[in-house]
C-alpha cells in the first residue's frame, strides 16, 4: 500500500500543514481558538446531516485537522501564557531564580546553559532563557541545579548578514527569546534542588562516562564510544567529526532511529524464546518497550533519543500485531503523539525531520527497490538488501540534508555496506562493556578488543573521507527546490510502484519545474548587483556582488570569516570569489562613501552621502559633523559598542540617520 492510503498519514500531513501555516502567518491565539471551534462545529453538523463517507464530511475533517495544527502551534508559544517572564520590564535588572534544563554548546569564553525561570524578583514566573557564564566565574552546572542570578535579560540577536544562519530564530523555535549574562558575584548556586528523571539520567550517564575514561581507552576511540553508545558528542574533535561527515557516516555519532532500530532487532532476537510461551508475545512486547525507554534513560533522555524511542515503541506494537505492512500508519501515529502531546515545536528540529524522513522512506521505498531486482545469488541478494535500506533512507533525507547542510557524501553506500552489518555487533558488545564497567568487572581483554574494533572503524572512515572527489560540498539548495525534490521523489517511486502511463506526465511536469527553477536562479543571479557593509565582530567588511562574481573587501592582513562568505555564496549562488583590500572612499552611482578609521580624512567636498565609521577613529564626531553633512552614518562591528552609542547620540542630535550593523544588521546601499 502507498503511504497516502493510510488515514493516520493523511491526518499527520494535514496537522503539519496547519502548524506550518501558523508559523508563516503568525495568527493570534484567540483567532486560532475561534477557527478551531468553528471547524469542530462544522464537522459535527456535517456528520449528522450527511455521513462519514461524504465529501463534505471529509473536507470538514481536513479543515478541523489543519485548525488543530494552527491551535497547537499557537499554544506552544509560552509568551502568550500567564506568568511568562516577558510580562515584566526587562530593561531593568532582576533577581532570577533559574533551574538548569540542559547544558548547551560551550564556547571558548562562556558556558552556555538552557534554563527555565522559576521566579522573578521572588514572584512566580515561567519561560526559558539562555544562561551564559564565564568559564572563570563558577564551576560547571549540571541538569536540575538551581541558581539565583542578578542581571538583565537581553534579546538574542538574530541573523545580521544576508543568508546567515539565524541563531535567534533557532532558539525562538524552542521558546527561548532572551539570554542572561551572569558573573561572580552575581550568581549564587542554591544548596538543594528537586531532582527530575532527566537529571537522574544525566548523573547516571556521567558516571558511566567516568568509568569508561578509567578503562584506558585511547581518547579518539573513547569519544566515538561515548557518542555511539551514550549520545555524548562533546569530546569528539572537529577533525574526527568532519571525517565522519565526509564519509556519509555522521548519523552513527548521534543516537537516532538507526541505533534504536538495531537495538529493537537485538531485543527481538534475545526475547524470541519468550514468544513460544503462553502470553509470551505480550510479555516480549512489554519488555521490549521498557528496555527501549531504559536505553533512552541511559542516553540522557535527550530530545533526539525520546523522539527515536517513541517512534520505535509504536513500531514495536506494529510488529507485535504482525502488521509491519501498516508501518506507515504506526509511524504517523507516533508523529501525531509527539506533536500533539510532547511538543509541537519538534517539527522545526532538523533531527526530527530527518528521522521521520529516513524511517518513512525505508518503509515506503525499500519494498519497491527490493521488488525491482531480486538477485539469484544469496550473497549478492544480502548486499543488495543492505544497500536498498541505505539507499531508501538516503533518498528520504537527501532533500532535507541539501537544504540545511548543502553537501552530499557520494560514498554513503560504501560506508553503509561496511558499517551497518557490524553496527549491531558494535552496539551489543558496547552494552556488555558498559554493564561490566558498572559492576567493576570489566576484563582488559574485552576493553582491548572493543578499542580495536572502534580503531578499525575510524581507520575505515578516514580512508573513505580522504576520497575528496566523491564528497560534493557547497551545493545551493533552497525551499522551492526542497518542495520540488520531494514531489519528484513521490511521483518517481509511485511510478516504480505501479508503472502506469497516467503518472508519467506528473513526473515529467515536476522534472520540468525543477529545470525551470534552476534556469530562473541562474538568470536571477546574473542580473543581481549588491553592495553592502557586513557585520563582523572586530573587523570591517564590504561585500560587492556583480552577477556571479563576488568581491570581498577587507583591510590588509585580515581575512573575512569563511562561514560568512560561504553562506553568502550559497544563498546568492555566486561562483567567482575575489578578495580585495578595503579602501577609504568609494563612488556608487554618483554617491560618495567615506570610510573613517584611525586615519582621519580631510575632504574638500563638504557634503558626503555615506559616512562609514570603522576601527574606533580618533575623532570628535560632533566637530566632524559640523564640518561635513553626511546623509547617513554607518557603524560596523569593528568598533566597541560604547563608542557606537556615543556616535548614535551625536547623529540623533543632528537628525542624521544612524545604522549599527551589530543591532540593525548588514547595511545595503540602494
Amino acid at each position: 500500500m502507498k503511504p497516502l492510503d493510510f488515514l493516520a498519514v493523511k491526518l499527520a500531513l494535514l496537522l503539519i500543514l496547519g502548524m506550518l501555516l501558523g508559523y508563516l502567518m503568525n495568527i493570534a491565539l484567540w483567532l486560532c481558538l475561534l477557527v478551531s471551534l468553528g471547524s469542530i462545529v462544522a464537522l459535527g453538523i456535517a456528520y449528522f446531516w450527511s455521513n462519514s463517507k461524504s465529501i463534505i464530511f471529509a473536507v470538514c475533517a481536513a479543515l478541523t485537522t489543519i485548525s488543530t495544527g494552527l491551535l497547537s502551534y499557537s499554544l506552544s508559544h509560552e509568551t502568550d501564557h500567564r506568568g511568562h517572564y516577558q510580562k515584566n520590564d526587562l530593561s531593568k535588572e532582576h533577581l532570577w531564580h533559574l533551574k538548569i534544563l540542559s547544558p548547551g554548546k560551550h564556547t571558548a569564553f562562556n558556558r552556555i546553559y538552557l534554563a527555565t525561570v522559576l521566579s522573578l524578583d521572588q514572584k512566580p514566573a515561567r519561560g526559558r532563557v539562555q544562561l551564559r557564564i564565564k568559564h572563570t566565574d563558577s564551576p560547571s552546572l549540571k541538569i536540575d541545579n538551581e541558581i539565583l542570578a542578578w542581571g538583565s535579560a537581553q534579546k538574542i540577536t538574530k541573523a545580521l548578514n544576508p543568508y546567515q544562519w539565524d541563531y535567534g530564530k533557532y532558539l525562538e523555535n524552542r521558546n527561548v527569546y532572551h539570554q542572561i549574562r551572569a558573573s561572580t558575584p552575581y550568581i549564587y548556586p542554591l544548596p538543594s534542588s528537586k531532582t527530575t528523571i532527566r537529571g537522574w539520567a544525566s548523573d547516571l550517564r556521567n558516571n558511566l562516562i567516568n568509568k569508561l575514561e578509567l578503562t584506558g581507552i585511547q581518547e579518539r576511540e573513547l569519544s566515538i564510544i561515548q557518542a555511539i553508545l551514550l549520545g555524548e558528542r562533546a569530546n569528539i574533535s572537529q577533525e574526527t567529526f568532519d571525517m565522519y561527515r565526509k564519509a556519509g557516516a555522521i548519523h552513527i555519532l548521534a543516537i537516532s532511529g538507526l541505533h534504536v532500530g538495531i537495538i529493537l532487532l537485538l531485543l527481538r532476537l534475545i526475547l524470541r524464546p519468550l514468544t513460544r510461551l503462553t502470553g509470551g508475545k505480550t510479555l516480549a512486547l512489554i519488555l521490549s518497550v521498557i528496555l527501549l525507554w531504559g536505553y533512552a534513560l541511559l542516553a540522557g533522555f535527550s530530545p533526539s533519543v525520546i523522539r527515536a524511542v517513541t517512534m520505535f515503541s509504536f513500531l514495536t506494537y506494529s510488529l507485535f500485531l504482525n502488521r509491519l505492512s501498516y508501518g506507515h500508519n504506526t509511524l504517523a501515529l507516533s508523529l501525531l503523539f509527539l506533536l500533539l502531546v510532547i511538543n509541537p515545536l519538534l517539527i522545526f528540529e532538523v533531527g526530527f525531520q530527518m528521522s521521520y524522513a529516513a524511517v518513512g522512506a525505508i518503509l515506503w521505498i525499500y519494498p519497491v527497490l527490493i521488488r525491482t531486482w531480486r538477485p539469484s545469488s544469496q550473497i549478492i541478494n544480502r548486499i543488495w538488501q543492505i544497500s536498498a535500506v541505505s539507499l531508501a533512507a538516503q533518498l528520504g533525507v537527501l532533500p532535507v540534508s541539501l537544504f540545511y547542510f548543502h553537501q552530499f557524501p557520494g560514498l554513503f553506500l560504501l560506508s553503509s555496506l561496511v558499517i551497518i552489518p557490524f553496527l549491531g555487533l558494535i552496539l551489543g558488545s558496547g552494552f556488555i562493556l558498559i554493564f561490566l564497567a558498572m559492576l567493576n568487572r570489566l576484563p582488559d581483554l574485552l576493553v582491548e578488543g572493543y578499542q580495536l574494533i572502534i580503531f578499525l572503524l575510524n581507520e575505515f572512515i578516514g580512508w573513505v573521507s580522504n576520497m575528496q572527489i566523491f564528497h560534493l560540498d557547497n551545493l545551493p539548495f533552497g525551499p522551492l527546490e526542497l518542495i520540488l525534490s520531494y514531489l519528484f521523489l513521490y511521483f518517481f517511486i509511485s511510478t516504480l510502484q505501479s508503472p502506469k502511463a497516467k503518472r508519467l506526465p506528473f513526473l515529467l511536469v515536476v522534472f520540468l519545474l525543477i529545470q525551470s527553477c534552476g534556469i530562473f536562479y541562474v538568470w536571477h543571479t546574473g542580473n543581481t548587483e549588491r553592495l553592502l557593509i557586513g557585520h563582523h565582530y572586530g573587523d570591517a567588511l564590504l561585500i560587492k556582488q556583480q552577477g556571479k562574481r563576488l568581491a570581498v573587501y577587507t583591510p590588509e592582513k585580515t581575512v573575512a570569516p569563511p562561514s560568512l562568505i560561504r553562506n553568502y555564496q550559497l544563498g546568492a549562488r555566486t561562483r567567482q570569489l575575489e578578495h580585495l583590500p578595503l579602501e577609504n572612499s568609494y563612488l556608487l552611482n554618483g554617491q560618495t562613501i567615506i570610510r573613517l578609521d584611525s586615519n582621519v580624512i580631510l575632504l574638500k567636498k563638504k557634503e558626503i552621502n555615506y559616512l562609514w565609521l570603522t576601527y574606533s577613529p580618533k575623532i570628535n564626531l560632533d566637530r566632524y559633523l559640523a564640518s561635513y553633512a553626511p546623509g547617513q552614518i554607518i557603524a560596523d562591528g569593528s568598533s566597541p559598542p560604547y563608542l557606537v552609542d556615543r556616535w548614535q547620540e551625536s547623529a540623533g542630535s543632528r537628525n542624521i540617520p544612524f545604522h549599527y550593523t551589530g543591532k540593525d544588521g548588514a547595511f545595503e546601499f540602494k
